[in-house]
């Protein structure tokens, strides 16, 4: 995506008509990672249908700015040695002591011939692998010695045009920076490529392969075929193919590294906290002696986009979970160099599309809408193919309707323009980013400013300080009139096609013939102009009286937390911070939550959650509320955790007032839509059907009722259960709750406490009295089924099923248990990840974590997932039990301990300057769990104080497998033979008070949510 990234509107976007898969399949597929042989290659020749392109022969890149009129953010220094290679250099203090060193390699899955495909990926694996400075296996381990988790710290990924490597150190020390750059160095001239690595690795990369695999991803396949076909970028994805992995060997990755790993095509990127001057004298002692180690060869030629007139295209996948309906324009003209015009160009096409955003989600208000979501998006690909779209969601009978709903959208929008009052939104979101961006540039974090960094050198584009942004582009925001973006819409449409696509689970008897026909249909309708629309008012309710008294006040000068409560009952938290400039959090709780759910209405906690945050307040639908907010750096949320509701937010100084009237208005006028639940529906509906085509799906629709005892409220209810759900049942939980239960507000970031502290008095303070503490979530017992076995079918032709494999421990709240128990998982993890993945070469991305409930006494469990192929799930649970066995059995080393404690270490330490741990872990809650507070006093000495023993002696508690409970799913239940050789014969139960789970296949599902589990925060 090309423009200036803060432009983008917050809702997710469609591109190439797949919303959000650009980012997360194109331009940088993640593919974790852990040497190369000179080979002669032929030129590449553009396809038939091509325009020729004189070959672009290598030479030292010039810098983005060096051609362009747009001014470099001076903090940044830019370098280059004399063989070509180049760096990145800025100072940044967030995370303080920290430094984020990358590897960015301008080559990536295009640069490979075809008996290559699949080559950049793989040798990304293998810079893992084995190294001048590192033999095979202890990279990582010198790695996680140091302080350095594996993953969040140490990982790399391959794109189209790019692989990129980074390491992100615990400290700016020289001696880090200098082993940091050793690495760095080994991973651009150092690979080993031992054969018996690639071997073992080539295991890995296929169950990758088959693990990355899914509807979406198929679905975008056929759609980059259709949109790029006799291109390059439609037959190159990262991850290759299986012909070209199966038969990998150091001859073939040699050739690629020593081709394409060439000092002109790598820089180092550093962001931190570090002395530049002394990394420009390492960075010249690491790099100035590597040299190409062969003869350049041209660019690759991607091939020519060319579309004239309407194209049509259908492609059916079943397990979808919906259809995606797309109307698309695509161009392709030469690359034009970074400049002021080029950004003004996107940055005035951005803010239409936000107009076009902003009209398709006011429809979503109108009663039968037939989309559930709609999006409207433009930019340029690979530096040269432009492209505009709309694009809806919607369940398979409505999507005729969807089409010519955005087909009108998009004519009425090129035939009539925008209005003053929606260009008038449009000025104030887009200059209300612009400013924010300005007032936190101070406390950016290193990592994403490298990422960012790296973005706008791989795509020509000048890296812009904030400041300089605000000074170019506010300007050209506050011009921006409605017919200045009718103009730039217009030109953002005007290729001489139509490219319309149905894809999802839309059976076509006719395929891409009925989509023409509907869409020809959809062309004869009549547009009229727009309606002009009613501005909504906010804030509608008048302020409440003046602030009520503070009864008590505590101040923690230690921590720097103020604890106040307020006359009518009302909690209040403060920690002003200076992590974050100008960022300021909330979190408002109440209630029960999930553990008070009634035992009959499973599954009501994620309906509400949808409802009310769709719903708007008092009369003002959603859409509304942001057309009244325009301009206002303010968000808010409606949750439902496992022990309370809550409202969690975020503002900037100058919004907080704005912040605390919506509280106000929450409470005092909250809104329950049947829009917003008819809406709510159908979405679940659709995730409920998407769900039961995923493996991962049967964690969140069974799998996790079963660690539970059979309780429903977790993961998501039967189908039909949930389905049943009506919006009075939201109302009856929910109201009283925000009515008559005790309010506490914890407030994080950036602000004056006093400031705080009055507005709290006078929109929390005035509210009804609500004396006493929140009390303890009124919940049932748990009990979690030991020596039982779940058992899922799944119907789906995704290969990749998955076993989990879970040990009962016990609730959060004897905090040092809980920390132990987190090391214990990141060491069972450690000990997965060496056999399961690197010695057995079985799985991609294994894992082992701990579950500790806040609301369930005595509820936890330590459990571990293995993806791997459908038919391997018994065995892979085997494997991990005896892992498990042998942590019980022998303890832990002190290497094993260090490497686990170390990361915890540094993470803990960079977790104390965050906003959100003091908020999320520290006083959210404190009320009902003053403990919490003494958990950030102990948090870093606890930590490093766990001693072997310790996690020894937790191993033998815990990991007892006869206590433990087993979760198979299995794709494909159709194959009744290799499912039964798969599943073998059930384990029964060890205690006969735990019934043996049904064998289950999952005919329908549940919603698509966050994963099932994830590691647990450090506390």
């Amino acid at each position: 995506m090309k423009g200036i990234t803060i432009m983008r509107p917050s809702a997710p976007r469609a591109i190439f008509g797949i919303a959000v898969l650009l980012a997360a399949l194109l331009a940088s597929l993640l593919l974790l990672s852990p040497d190369a042989h000179a080979r002669t290659r032929k030129a590449r020749k553009a396809p038939a249908n091509a325009y020729q392109v004189p070959p672009k022969v290598f030479a030292t890149p010039a810098w983005p700015h060096e051609t362009s009129d747009l001014p470099p953010d001076p903090a940044v220094i830019y370098g280059r040695l004399a063989n070509g290679f180049r760096y990145v250099l800025l100072k940044n203090t967030e995370p303080k002591d920290r430094v984020a060193v990358f590897l960015n390699v301008q080559a990536g899955s295009l640069y490979e011939e075809e008996g290559q495909r699949g080559a950049a990926h793989y040798l990304e694996h293998m810079l893992f692998n084995g190294t001048t400075h590192y033999p095979p296996g202890e990279m990582i381990r010198y790695f996680q010695s140091i302080g350095m988790a594996y993953g969040p710290d140490v990982n790399a990924h391959t794109g189209f045009n790019e692989t990129v490597y980074h390491v992100i150190l615990p400290d700016g020390s020289e001696k880090r920076i200098e082993d940091g750059l050793t690495v760095i160095a080994d991973y651009a001239a150092g690979a080993l490529l031992p054969p018996s690595e690639i071997d073992r690795e080539r295991g890995v990369i296929l169950s990758e392969k088959k693990e990355r695999d899914s509807v979406t991803y198929r679905t975008f396949l056929e759609q980059i075929g259709f949109l790029m076909p006799k291109t390059l970028a439609a037959g190159r994805m990262p991850i290759g193919v299986e012909e070209v992995i199966q038969k990998a060997d150091q001859a073939l990755l040699k050739g690629f590294y020593d081709q394409w790993y060439r000092p002109e095509k790598m820089a180092v990127i550093m962001v931190g906290d570090f002395d530049p001057e002394a990394a420009k004298i390492l960075i010249k002692k690491q790099f100035e002696g590597i040299s190409a180690r062969s003869a350049a060869l041209p660019e690759p030629y991607v091939g020519r986009v060319h579309h004239l007139g309407d194209k049509f295209f259908h492609h059916y996948e079943k397990e979808a979970g919906n259809t995606e309906i797309v109307i698309e324009a695509m161009d392709q003209k030469p690359a034009r160099p970074d400049s002021l015009a080029l950004q003004t160009e996107y940055l005035l096409r951005d803010m239409a599309d936000t107009v076009v955003f902003n009209r398709l989600a006011a429809l979503k208000e109108e009663p039968g809408c037939p989309f559930t979501a709609a999006y409207a998006t433009s930019g340029v690909f690979l530096n040269t193919v432009s492209f505009s779209n709309v694009t809806a969601k919607a369940s398979p009978e409505n999507w005729k309707k969807a089409l010519f709903l955005i087909d009108e959208t998009l004519r009425r929008a090129l035939k009539f323009g925008f209005s003053e009052d929606e260009a008038e939104r449009v000025r104030k979101d887009y200059l209300t980013r612009l400013e924010a961006e300005v007032l936190k540039a101070g406390t950016r974090n290193s990592t994403a400013l490298a990422g960012e960094i790296i973005d706008e050198l791989n795509d020509d584009k000048v890296f812009l300080a904030a400041s300089d942004k605000m000074r170019l582009f506010a300007p050209v925001i506050q011009g921006a009139t409605p017919k200045m973006l009718w103009e730039a819409y217009k030109k953002s449409w005007s290729p001489k096609n139509r490219l319309v696509q149905v894809t999802g689970n839309t059976p076509l008897p006719r395929g891409s013939k009925d989509v023409k026909t509907a869409y020809l249909a959809a062309k004869r309708r009549r547009v009229a102009r727009p309606k002009k629309e009613v501005k909504p008012v906010f804030p509608f309710l008048p302020d409440p009286a003046a602030p009520c008294a503070v009864v008590e006040r505590e101040d923690l000068a230690d921590i720097g937390v103020t604890r106040v409560l307020l006359e009518n009952g009302v909690r209040v938290n403060l920690k002003p911070t200076d992590f974050k400039a100008n960022e300021i959090i909330f979190t408002l709780r109440f209630g029960s939550g999930r553990a008070d759910c009634p035992e009959d209405k499973p599954g009501l906690g994620t309906l509400a959650a949808s409802v009310i945050n769709d719903s708007g307040v008092g009369d003002l639908s959603g859409e509304d509320l942001k057309k009244a907010l325009a301009g206002k750096n303010v968000s808010l949320s409606f949750s439902v955790n496992e022990d309370d509701f809550s409202f969690q937010g975020s503002a900037i100084p100058k919004d907080l007032e704005t912040a605390f009237q919506l509280l106000y208005a929450q409470i005092a006028a909250p809104a329950f839509s049947e829009k917003s639940y008819d809406r709510a529906q159908e979405r679940f509906d659709q995730t409920y059907i998407s769900l039961a085509h995923k493996t991962d799906g049967a964690l969140q629709l069974s799998g996790l009722r079963f660690l539970a005892g059979g309780d429903e409220r977790f993961g998501l209810p039967d189908r039909e259960v949930f389905m049943g759900l009506t919006l009075d049942d939201v109302k009856q939980w929910i109201a009283p709750a925000l009515a008559a239960e005790p309010l506490e507000l914890s407030v994080v970031g950036d602000f004056d406490p006093e400031t705080v502290l009055t507005l709290a008095r006078r929109f929390l303070g005035n509210l009804p009295a609500r004396p006493g503490l929140p009390g303890p979530a009124r919940s049932r017992a748990l009990t979690f089924p030991k020596g039982g076995e779940h058992v899922v079918m799944v119907d789906t032709s995704i290969e990749t099923g998955l076993c989990m494999v879970a040990y009962p421990t016990s609730d959060v709240w004897e905090i040092g248990r809980t920390r132990r128990l987190n090391i214990l998982g990141d060491i069972f993890t450690d000990r997965i990840r060496e056999r399961i993945r690197e010695k057995m070469g079985a799985t991609y991305s294994p894992g082992a974590w701990n579950m500790a409930s806040r609301a369930y006494k005595d509820y936890g469990y330590l459990s571990a997932i293995v993806r791997v192929d459908g038919e391997k799930a018994r065995q892979m649970a085997e494997e991990v039990k005896a892992i498990a066995e042998e942590l019980r059995k022998d303890g832990v080393t002190e290497d094993e301990l260090q490497r686990a404690v170390a990361p915890s270490v540094t993470e803990v330490k960079e977790t104390l300057r965050t906003n959100s741990y003091w908020l999320g872990t520290v006083l959210s809650g404190s009320g009902r769990h003053p403990e919490q507070i003494d958990w950030s006093r102990t948090i870093l000495t606890d930590y490093e104080s766990i001693s072997a023993q310790e996690i020894s002696g937790m191993a033998a508690s815990w990991l007892v497998n006869d206590q433990s409970a087993m979760i198979l799913v299995i794709p494909d239940p159709n194959q009744s033979d290799k499912a039964g050789k798969a599943l073998g014969t059930p384990k029964k139960p060890a205690k006969k008070s735990v019934k043996k789970p049904v064998r289950k296949s999952v005919k329908k599902s549940a919603k698509k949510s966050k994963k099932a589990r994830k590691r647990s925060r450090r506390r």
